[in-house]
């Protein structure tokens, strides 16, 4: 899955809270899964079609139901490369002599 994916894939604010959702448990059939986000179960399917497809989202079937879960090898590979291009631990010198707990604002 390429990176342009990844981020598409994050672009809908349902999928947003789909995957926020997920990661609030530990896996999830889809009529819970649409009464916990707000959306019709074939809106559900169409969000839950492009999150599998981006490799964010998989399902495992139980009996006559699928249960949703996070690809956690996925985002954290993603979020690894996130961090890389940003930069992050370039920026960390910046708040070593910042009081515990207190940064300051960044732009």
């Amino acid at each position: 899955m390429s990176e342009n994916d990844f981020f598409a894939a994050l672009s809908h604010p349902h999928r947003r809270l789909i995957i926020r959702t997920l990661g609030n448990s530990k896996g999830m059939p889809a009529s819970h899964l649409a009464d916990a986000v707000g959306v019709s179960r074939p809106g559900l399917s169409s969000h839950l079609k492009v999150l599998k497809s981006s490799r964010i989202v998989h399902g495992e079937r139980r009996g006559k139901s699928i249960v949703y879960r996070l690809d956690n090898e996925t985002l954290n590979s993603h979020i690894a490369d996130m961090l890389e291009f940003l930069n992050i631990g370039a920026i960390d010198h910046l708040f070593a002599g910042s009081p515990a707990g207190i940064a300051p604002r960044r732009p």
